[in-house]
């Protein structure tokens, strides 16, 4: 399953984990044309693997990014005539912002690596703050150097004894009775030895930065449902429900590599084919659909596809009028008065959720 990124944390007190305030300022995205440019692998000739995303408005305006990222594609929207490229912004800690406006789905394509393992060309001058550790029981640090006894001397060997320590060793589980507050990380891991995914990747990251590893935290959305409907092929959809954390961890020429410590038992399967979820697939289709080809336009165009509408349907009542006489005149019928009005109701959504 592909790992939606939304954005990351480099600083942990303990008990949250929050960004420093140097890592979260944002700059803007060079942009080419209608491309993003995010790495500069932007534009290397390669193998890419794109992905169409229809996203829902967020709060704040992140937009997800599978691994291996390194262009957005995403197309002018029209304000007041013109054709208006989007403003995107890209913090140091790769999340990447669009510029706050009214909208209620928004379509990119992101162009990735097919191995999808790391952020492409992204070198980091300074690891002292994915280096960073709160005051913690030495027994973690003791725990975290017996899991890399002999896993070699990179990194990436490193990261993978330790996430596959966690997911052997440890449970998943949203309940959480008994854990403290006060030592959520100490109780994890010395104690409870369950938790959901927050505490996984957390565990991970603490420990290989314990033993000098630089490492992440990371935030998004993990995999999603299959949907056989769509109209343009099977897609998936991703919900609230598929929120999920894991780790990056920096190899020195490689970038920053996605490791997921969080072991399978927290993921609802694949489920099975029963009429509920069939009808549930058809209507998550149609809604796709309908976002597709009316909410992802910008409002400029929602207004004149509203008035096109209207004028053909005027037209047609002019040109029946022609054929039919009278009779017609005084009772006229349009053929798709619903379309006008079904446009007029989401821009008028639109405007009070603006």
């Amino acid at each position: 399953p592909v790992h939606w990124r939304g954005t990351a944390y480099d600083h942990y007190d303990g008990r949250r984990w929050s960004r420093s305030e140097a890592l979260a300022e944002r700059e803007v995205v060079e942009r080419v044309g209608d491309r993003y440019c995010l790495t500069t692998a932007c534009g290397v000739r390669g193998q890419r693997v794109a992905y169409q995303v229809y996203l829902e408005d967020l709060d704040p305006p992140v937009l997800l990014l599978p691994p291996g990222s390194d262009t957005v594609v995403m197309r002018p929207q029209r304000r007041g005539g013109w054709f208006v490229h989007r403003t995107l912004l890209l913090s140091r800690l790769m999340e990447l912002r669009r510029e706050e406006e009214p909208t209620l789905v928004i379509h990119y394509e992101v162009e990735a690596h097919p191995t999808g393992s790391a952020f492409l060309a992204v070198r980091e001058a300074d690891l002292e703050p994915y280096l960073q550790l709160p005051e913690l029981d030495p027994r973690i640090e003791q725990m975290a150097r017996r899991q890399i006894e002999g896993a070699g001397p990179s990194a990436l060997s490193k990261a993978r004894a330790v996430a596959s320590f966690l997911r052997a060793e440890y449970r998943y589980t949203l309940d959480l009775r008994g854990t403290s507050d006060e030592e959520p990380l100490e109780d994890f891991l010395l104690r409870t030895r369950s938790g959901h995914c927050e505490f996984f990747s957390t565990a991970m990251t603490i420990m290989l930065r314990a033993v000098g590893v630089p490492a992440r935290n990371v935030t998004g959305f993990l995999g999603g449902r299959l949907n056989r409907f769509g109209v343009d092929g099977v897609y998936y959809t991703v919900a609230q429900s598929d929120a999920h954390s894991w780790v990056e961890v920096y190899e020195e020429g490689a970038g920053w590599v996605t490791f997921d410590p969080t072991p399978p038992g927290g993921s609802a399967g694949a489920g099975s084919r029963s009429l509920l979820r069939v009808f549930g697939e058809l209507l998550d289709a149609s809604r796709l659909a309908w976002e597709k080809n009316i909410i992802a336009y910008d409002l400029d165009t929602q207004m004149e596809i509203l008035g096109s509408a209207w004028r053909t349907s005027r037209r047609w009542r002019r040109g029946d009028s022609d054929q039919r006489g009278r009779r017609v005149r005084e009772k006229p019928a349009a053929p798709f008065p619903w379309i006008a009005t079904a446009l007029a109701v989401l821009i008028a959504v639109q405007l009070l959720l603006a």
